[in-house]
């Protein structure tokens, strides 16, 4: 057992179908060259501590150093299939909209009121504005500011 090398698991395909390497010669773009490098690398196969999985300090750590650095799926086109459709996604104590736009396109805003930082919405749904439940600051489903009551009360817009 002490000549068993762990990494010798990974030496073959463990799954019936194509690998990432037949895909890549049957792209019809070219693949960048860092792709086809071989970037595996052993890390060990010790348990891990649990820690990992309890700990505020190590969760506040992934907040900080990783929640902010990688790709987030947050919803599906079929889910906001018409302008003004909109998903509410949230991780890690932020929140935001996602809004299907007139011409087709997605575009994504901080779930939040700029005035005092009140949720816009709780759910998804469909709307042709954001109004703040708060005091009214209304937003346009492109992002743009549309109405402030008693506007003369703040400095909004003003040099």
């Amino acid at each position: 057992m002490a000549d068993h090398d762990p990494r010798d698991q990974f030496a073959t395909a463990r799954y019936p179908g194509r690998g990432v390497k037949e895909l890549f010669e049957e792209d019809t773009r070219d693949v960048p060259d860092m792709y086809r490098e071989d970037s595996w690398r052993y890390l060990g196969s010790e348990p891990l501590d649990a820690d990992r999985y309890t700990s505020r300090e190590f969760f506040e750590l992934e907040k900080k150093r990783m929640w902010p650095r990688v790709w987030q799926f947050a919803a599906r086109e079929e889910e906001m299939p018409e302008p003004g459709d909109f998903v509410v996604y949230e991780n890690v104590g932020k929140s935001y909209l996602l809004v299907r736009q007139d011409d087709g396109s997605i575009k994504t805003f901080h779930n939040v009121c700029l005035h005092r930082g009140r949720k816009l919405r709780l759910e998804s749904g469909f709307a042709d504005e954001f109004e703040c439940p708060f005091h009214g600051f209304t937003w346009d489903m492109k992002g743009d500011l549309k109405r402030v009551p008693c506007r003369w009360d703040f400095e909004i817009g003003r040099a």
